[in-house]
């Protein structure tokens, strides 16, 4: 809902289009809903059946609440924006290269400031991946690796426990 409230002040352009790829868990009819009734003029393509991962490697921009693919866009050299409502708890640092707006004026200003028509520069689309770096850990496709070599140490680990023998009840 905060997303498409910050979308409100928007009129479709032929320059741009606008991609919705919710998460699984949402109900995509109530989505639709939401729209007619915040912004009816605004045609949004929902994206179904197709990963928001596939769909970073042809997005200018990443408009998005307190979502990590704030962040995973960076990956793919693609801005992010964050809309969220004034007063808000934030979920994740303040980043500058991810500005956090929080009224539809201020979307709309923010907007027509930003040149996303033109290739980005080398050294945003660095500053990008030295920001995507900061959160993930690696990136070098070995994470589920990793993760089943610790639950593998963890449960090696636990079998060394002496357990008492009797189990005690307290009520």
């Amino acid at each position: 809902i905060h997303i498409l409230n910050g979308l409100s002040n928007f009129e479709n352009d032929e320059k741009n289009i606008i991609m919705l790829s919710p998460h699984p868990a949402t109900d995509i009819e109530k989505i639709k809903l939401l729209q007619k009734e915040i912004c009816p003029n605004l045609k949004i393509n929902y994206v179904l059946g197709e990963s928001t991962y596939n769909l970073l490697t042809v997005a200018k921009l990443v408009v998005c609440g307190y979502s990590t693919i704030a962040i995973e866009a960076a990956l793919f050299s693609v801005r992010s924006v964050r809309v969220a409502p004034l007063g808000s708890f934030p979920l994740f640092d303040y980043e500058e290269l991810i500005p956090t707006i929080h009224s539809p004026a201020h979307f709309k200003k923010w907007i027509e400031n930003q040149n996303l028509n033109n290739e980005m520069k080398d050294t945003e689309k660095n500053e990008l991946f030295s920001l995507a770096k900061k959160y993930f850990y690696k990136i070098d496709g070995k994470t589920a690796d990793r993760m089943w070599t610790f639950i593998k140490e963890q449960t090696s680990l636990s079998q060394d426990i002496n357990y008492p023998k009797k189990k005690i009840f307290v009520n």
